[in-house]
């Protein structure tokens, strides 16, 4: 499930980017790429409800991340639908990507493949909570202090600079839980790995 979610680029639209563009086809993009975060999501929680403890705290955290992600997608619609216009490169619409990576991070830095103990269900919180100061905190001193009259390419490339950064940093800690991790959780890993590998290259190539 998550390795079919990650693949997707972060810009909707380069789903047809080998295709004329149309009306028609943006909808069709937009929407199903939506629909399959909000699937996505719901299979994750599903099996948050239907597990325990540090397990619960991996499905908890991804499905977290899907909903974050699918904010962006929903901005997307609004803005190519129904205002009819591109999509302002703002903080408002990065916010979600930026965060959802952060959601995902905590997911694995939980290490479910591990036996739980209620001290480190809290030592997950607290780095949860420094990684989302962390992010937060760097993507303000990018954007905040910019007003969006004051978007420019030498901003948007820092922005995505520090975005692959944060990816980077994801693929470093899976990177770590494959070798440590046994069956099933290292399969799990793995594919989280070369989903978030191919996430990278999508998003790259669209921005």
């Amino acid at each position: 499930m998550a390795d079919c979610c990650r693949c997707v680029s972060a810009n909707p639209r380069s789903l047809s980017i080998a295709i004329p563009e149309s009306r028609a086809l943006t909808a069709y993009g937009l929407i199903t790429y939506f629909l399959v975060l909000v699937l996505g999501s719901g299979i994750a929680a599903l099996n948050a409800v239907q597990s325990r403890k540090a397990i619960r705290l991996f499905w908890s955290f991804l499905a977290m991340a899907l909903v974050t992600w699918s904010l962006n997608t929903l901005s997307w619609i609004y803005y190519a639908l129904v205002q009819g216009r591109d999509h302002p490169p703002h903080l408002v619409s990065a916010a979600p990507l930026a965060l959802h990576i952060v959601f995902i991070i905590a997911a694995v830095a939980s290490r479910p493949h591990l036996k739980f103990s209620p001290r480190r269900g809290y030592r997950t919180t607290f780095n949860f909570l420094v990684l989302l100061f962390f992010w937060t905190f760097a993507y303000a001193l990018l954007w905040i202090a910019h007003p969006f009259t004051d978007w420019n390419t030498a901003i948007h490339l820092r922005g995505q600079a520090l975005y692959l950064l944060e990816n980077f940093f994801l693929l470093v800690i899976l990177s770590v839980l494959i070798v440590r991790a046994d069956a099933p959780w290292k399969s799990l890993y793995w594919h989280l790995l070369g989903a978030s590998a191919l996430y990278i290259l999508g998003s790259s190539l669209a921005n």
